[in-house]
């Protein structure tokens, strides 16, 4: 990313003013280093179950966010789509308990 970005700065307006600068660098630490750092070890500790719906419920979380913070419209396709999204993922885990109560599923074991 740095060789990109490197390649691109000639490019760039360079009128940012110092609280742009710092917005990036927050973007840059917060929103992108803690954040991916934060989900390699969430799912490298919690069930794969688990993790598979958190990570699906990210498109319908940033509908909500970007609905909530600036004010975008929530538009009958984005409805549709963060409501299948969360169907499947209710019907997944419904499977799954259904699968878990059946003893159908072997206990996972550890190694």
């Amino acid at each position: 990313a740095l060789v990109l970005f490197s390649l691109g700065l000639p490019f760039v307006d360079t009128r940012a003013v110092a609280t742009d600068w710092l917005w990036l660098a927050v973007l840059g630490v917060f929103c992108t280093l803690i954040a991916h750092s934060l989900w390699v070890r969430v799912s490298t500790e919690l069930p794969h179950v688990v993790t598979s719906v958190i990570y699906y419920l990210y498109v319908p979380m940033a509908l909500a966010l970007s609905q909530i913070f600036l004010g975008e419209a929530l538009t009958a396709n984005k409805l549709i789509g963060a409501g299948l999204i969360i169907a499947a993922n209710l019907l997944g885990l419904g499977y799954r308990w259904w699968q878990d109560r059946s003893g159908q599923i072997p206990a996972p074991h550890k190694v």
